[in-house]
């Protein structure tokens, strides 16, 4: 009997030992075939992976499967993004509510796919403007449950411009062949223009201020160079205030956007001053401005940092760009075309 026993309990082991393995793997099996094809699958890229400040960049989030009936990617607004960690524990309190972290410029959907697969992306253009390794944005994405889908957050490698403090031109300079006498002649032909047209300006209103009729409105180029010629006297150039120089500057360009267009510039971003205008110009006329309006917002942006010092001399080049912008938009600015 004792070995009859023995026999019976080492074939129990036995049979439990195997019976184990093969319900988890029989297990095993039985769900992931249940679940395979269910559950979409996501993937977030971003091109470039490694940039400079200010740099476009293209954020994609791409999501895969059979059936996508119900499945939510909420579209993030599109302005700026402040860091919210630096606001909170005061660090780099002098920036912290004055740079972003980063800007959407804009946000879209993209469905696609065929009979057995479908496709729905979302499609950022944003920009960052502080340097370091930053995660991308974890947009929300949901099933039809209202179940918050996740997924892997790429990150970024943002480079500072300017690091030093030294100004880089931004294209070679421009090679006069010689002709400086008539740069001179012109220069000089456009000061006698705008001294010539103050005279008539100072005559015609004070001639209009001695009658009881009320003054008619200034036009807002007029405004715009008082404003400049002010910025001028108040020597930031030359205390080396270069900072607040170039946003008082971008300042008095947006406000005269504004009177002038009869709109609301002072939030808009570079970008959106550049494609504003391109609506506003004769197409051959901002096609000769663009790249100067660029050079001109383009240093308004880099304002913002704390290590922003160009040399004097940029910053008066600057000035007299936005003035030279200024009297073109209001030549041949025209009104916003549907």
């Amino acid at each position: 009997m004792r070995w009859r026993d023995e026999i019976m309990m080492r074939w129990n082991k036995t049979a439990a030992g195997f019976a184990l393995p093969v319900f988890l793997i029989v297990s095993g099996m039985s769900l992931a075939a249940s679940g395979a094809g269910e559950y979409p699958e996501v993937r977030a890229t971003v091109k470039p992976e490694k940039a400079t400040v200010g740099v476009p960049l293209e954020y994609v989030i791409a999501i895969s499967g059979k059936d996508l009936g119900g499945v939510d990617m909420v579209l993030p607004g599109e302005k700026e993004y402040y860091p919210e960690t630096a606001l909170k524990e005061g660090k780099d309190a002098g920036n912290a509510g004055k740079v972003p972290l980063y800007i959407i410029h804009s946000a879209r959907k993209k469905t696609g796919g065929g009979k057995n697969n479908s496709s729905l992306a979302l499609i950022l253009e944003l920009s960052f403007y502080r340097p370091g390794k930053h995660p991308l944005p974890d947009l929300e994405i949901y099933d039809r449950d209202r179940v918050r889908i996740g997924y892997r957050v790429p990150e970024i490698v943002i480079d500072a411009v300017n690091e030093n403090g030294e100004f880089q031109d931004i294209e070679p300079p421009l090679d006069l062949s010689g002709n400086y006498y008539r740069l001179l002649l012109l220069s000089g032909a456009l000061t006698a223009a705008v001294a010539g047209a103050w005279f008539v300006i100072a005559r015609v209103k004070k001639m209009r201020e001695s009658t009881e009729a009320p003054a008619p409105e200034t036009p807002p180029i007029d405004i715009f160079m008082k404003e400049i010629h002010s910025l001028k006297r108040r020597g930031l150039i030359e205390e080396g205030k270069a900072g607040e120089f170039a946003l008082e500057l971008s300042r008095i360009f947006r406000a005269f956007l504004s009177a002038h267009f009869r709109t609301d510039a002072m939030e808009m971003t570079s970008l959106d001053m550049l494609a504003f205008l391109q609506r506003c110009l004769p197409g051959p006329v901002f096609k000769n401005t663009e790249s100067d309006l660029h050079r001109v917002l383009e240093m308004w942006d880099l304002a913002k940092f704390a290590g922003f010092a160009p040399e004097p001399a940029a910053l008066s080049s600057n000035l007299e760009q936005a003035l030279l912008a200024g009297r073109i938009i209001a030549r041949e600015g025209l009104r916003v075309r549907d």
